[in-house]
C-alpha cells in the first residue's frame, strides 16, 4: 500500500474509525488540525491524547473534549507517519488534507462513500 491510492484508503479508514470513536459531525471531522485539536498530556507508552474542540466550532456551542483510546492514537500516529505524507505535503495542518494541503471538503467524504458513513439522509 505504498502508493497514494493506498494512503487515501488508510485516510478514509481512519476517518470512519474517528467518527465511530468520537461521534463527531462530519464537518468537525474534516476540520481537525493535528496541532490545534489534539493535545498530548503524556509521552511514551502511557501517552494520553485528548481531542479538544472549542465551543465556537461545535454546533451545540458546548466545548468538546475526549481522551482518545490507545488504539485510535496508534492508528492516527501510523497514518500521520506513513500514509499522510503520500496524500499531501507534510506541512499541512489538517488531519485529513486534500492533495494541495487544504482541509479535505466534506463532499469528498460523501463522494468517496455515498451510501455509507456520511451519506445525506433520504
Amino acid at each position: 500500500m505504498a502508493n497514494r491510492r493506498g494512503a487515501l484508503r488508510v485516510m478514509y479508514a481512519l476517518a470512519v474509525h474517528m467518527l465511530i470513536v468520537t461521534t463527531l459531525r462530519i464537518k468537525n471531522l474534516t476540520s481537525l488540525e493535528t496541532e490545534r485539536h489534539f493535545v498530548r498530556t503524556r509521552l511514551g507508552p502511557d501517552a494520553v491524547v485528548h481531542l479538544v474542540i472549542p465551543e465556537d466550532e461545535i454546533k451545540n456551542g458546548e466545548p468538546y473534549e475526549r481522551a482518545l483510546p490507545n488504539r485510535t492514537i496508534e492508528l492516527m500516529e501510523e497514518y500521520l507517519e506513513r500514509y499522510r505524507p503520500r496524500v499531501c505535503e507534510p506541512s499541512s495542518p489538517w488531519l485529513f488534507p486534500n492533495d494541495q494541503g487544504s482541509a479535505r471538503p466534506r463532499r469528498a467524504f460523501r463522494r468517496r462513500s455515498p451510501n455509507s458513513f456520511c451519506a445525506k439522509p433520504a
